[in-house]
């Protein structure tokens, strides 16, 4: 099994900051290979017996990995180590290093940072192609590749995606390309493609909008106006989504959409945050023009794409699930019951 993590960003993947560290497992019999990556994809971890790599990136990619290695051993009852060191991909992940895996797990990647387009296509297109190419070489089973609900957008969310981030838009793209290049190189191989394009990542590691959101609740601030949603998914339910794919004799659908089916607003998510956190807003929350103007100044200040912070505040990102009634699987989590509250 091989995994790792996409830096920086929302997640689709997409919990800004930085993670890393290092974690075990125990397994024997199946390898596996974890490979992660911030500006470079970079990273590998091996499983039977020691493994190298390092998840530097995202939250949710570096707990998934670290969660993999520890559920696939606990799955097996088995023995052995995890550990996460340095490496660079695709140069550090050569066909020998892919001998006797059985499924890769492809995070490596970067996500909505303030890089060109020719990176995204080196970092998010070329190096994955590259991974998958030495993968074939390998008879690796099957190559898992975490892509992203964005690579599919369209209607409203597509056109403001262009109209006010150039960053969204290359994310996006490279998603999109890396599909198309990922199924040309595998097609009629030996190793077996399976996109996995989730939602909006919640758990573990939260940042960006999810952790500017819970301050806002620290500091009692009114809620957020109504309208905005959008489709989202525990980290541990792709954990456990993660965890079927990782056996190859298990029929698998080429293409999964994932998520919890639900659809949240900023509103639904604050008023949840409020419940579980015992905070109260400590006042009403103003007309709603007044939250576009206070974002289109915030915009001004802060952001290189003006229009922005409007659009996630306001805007429609919602994915149908597909392909999981093929795996009889279904998410188990929402985000009220990840925080423990009545349904």
């Amino acid at each position: 099994m091989e995994c790792g993590d996409e830096s920086r960003g929302e997640c689709s993947g997409e919990c800004r900051g930085e993670c890393s560290g290092e974690c075990s497992g125990e397994s024997s019999g199946e390898r596996s290979e974890e490979s992660g990556g911030e500006s470079a994809p970079e990273g590998e971890a091996e499983r039977k017996g020691k493994a190298n790599g390092k998840a530097d990136g995202e939250g949710y990619g570096e707990g998934l990995g670290r969660g993999l290695g520890k559920g696939a051993a606990d799955s097996r009852q088995a023995s052995g180590e995890l550990r996460l060191l340095p490496g660079e991909l695709p140069d550090s992940i050569g066909a020998a290093a892919l001998a006797s895996v059985d499924v890769v797990f492809h995070l490596a990647g970067i996500a909505h940072q303030h890089a060109s387009p020719e990176a995204y296509q080196r970092i998010n297109v070329d190096a994955s192609v590259a991974l998958a190419q030495r993968a074939r070489e390998a008879g690796v089973a099957r190559f898992v590749f975490f892509s992203s609900t964005k690579a599919t957008q369209t209607g409203e969310a597509a056109t403001a995606m262009v109209e006010h981030s150039n960053r969204a838009v290359d994310y996006a793209s490279s998603k999109r390309i890396a599909e198309r290049e990922l199924y040309a190189c595998l097609d009629g191989s030996g190793t077996e493609l399976v996109i996995l394009r989730p939602a909006l990542v919640y758990g573990g590691c939260e940042r960006g909008h999810l952790a500017l959101l819970r301050r806002w609740v620290d500091w009692h601030l009114p809620a957020p106006p109504p309208g905005g949603c959008r489709s989202m998914i525990a980290r541990a339910d792709l954990l456990r989504l993660a965890l079927v794919l990782a056996e190859p004799a298990h029929a698998t659908p080429r293409l999964l959409t994932v998520t919890d089916g639900q659809a949240y607003s900023a509103q639904r998510l604050h008023a949840a945050l409020c419940r579980a956190r015992g905070r109260r807003p400590w006042f009403p929350s103003p007309p709603r023009v007044l939250w576009k103007t206070a974002c289109e100044l915030y915009d001004r200040l802060r952001s290189p794409s003006p229009g922005t912070s409007w659009q996630r505040l306001s805007g429609e990102e919602i994915s149908v699930q597909e392909g999981l009634d093929e795996l009889a699987f279904s998410p188990s989590l929402s985000f009220e019951r990840s925080l423990n509250l009545p349904s």
